[in-house]
């Protein structure tokens, strides 16, 4: 069906997506979306500030309507992160602020 792998960089307070996949047949069905917002979600409960990824050129639409943005050279945190993750060919650096940390009744899922 679909799933993700990411890893924490505690020390600059991010969550890096290191892969997203949902199968082909269960594509268009919002998966990708739930997998995002479960991911989300997860990273304000934990207090991690954002979430960065290099995104498939392909796939630069879906993460922009998950609130994703290119991560720009000139932006704040662009070296730091640059440093910190693995640089992938073909992709675009992108970014999304996690929102302030949810109530406790909200993540109960994520146990």
């Amino acid at each position: 069906m679909g799933g993700c792998t990411f890893r924490y960089h505690r020390c600059e307070s991010m969550i890096e997506l290191t892969l997203l996949g949902v199968a082909w047949s269960c594509q268009e069905y919002g998966l990708g979306s739930s997998i995002i917002e479960s991911l989300k979600l997860h990273a304000s409960v934990k207090d991690f500030s954002k979430i960065v990824t290099y995104a498939d050129n392909n796939a630069i639409t879906f993460f922009k309507k998950q609130g994703f943005e290119p991560l720009e050279s000139t932006h704040e945190s662009f070296e730091v992160v640059k440093k910190t993750i693995v640089t992938c060919v073909k992709s675009t650096l992108m970014h999304v602020a996690v929102p302030l940390k949810v109530q406790p009744a909200e993540t109960e899922t994520l146990r």
